[in-house]
């Protein structure tokens, strides 16, 4: 099986065939002159790999693995959804960027781990937005290695009367 590529045609050819194709192409749209007014208008960035090798068969199953990355902050989530978002991604979230990053190699093809990529990007945004009254309720226990500290979540109680202030204990 051949492997297709373009090297065997000439300068002249590849001209040729680039005035044919011009008039299928349109102007690039005004208003994303930089790389970030692009990432303002388009914050989700995919990046995918191909790879060309020579062997009996052209597939390369690194090439199914898809990356998805969107900055947090363009997700408009309030302080709850935020934080049960990052609870959710775990190590996928870096905080000096404030960039998500999401890898998917689950399925044999490209198009299928782009899907999922997506699929969970909107499954874990939907559910970071859903609060249930047991959420609301609760105390927020936050763990740091060796200490605990109690945060009280007292703007979302359902009584407003019936607040009262948590001591805020750290263990040694």
């Amino acid at each position: 099986m051949k492997i297709p590529n373009f090297l065997h045609l000439t300068p002249p050819h590849i001209e040729k065939h680039c005035e044919v194709l011009k008039k299928f192409c349109t102007q690039w749209p005004a208003g994303l002159e930089t790389d970030e007014k692009c990432a303002e208008h388009f914050p989700i960035e995919v990046t995918t790999s191909d790879y060309c090798h020579s062997s009996p068969t052209i597939r390369d199953v690194r090439s199914r693995i898809v990356t998805l990355k969107v900055k947090l902050s363009k997700l408009n989530l309030d302080y709850h959804a935020k934080d049960k978002l990052l609870r959710l991604v775990g190590d996928r979230y870096d905080s000096s960027t404030d960039i998500l990053t999401m890898v998917t190699d689950r399925c044999p093809l490209r198009v299928q781990n782009y899907d999922y990529a997506h699929y969970l990007l909107a499954a874990v945004y939907h559910e970071s937005c859903n609060a249930e009254r047991f959420h609301l309720r609760a105390p927020l226990c936050l763990w740091h290695s060796a200490s605990t500290v109690l945060v009280c979540n007292m703007g979302k109680l359902a009584n407003a009367g019936d607040v009262q202030s948590a001591p805020h204990s750290e263990a040694p």
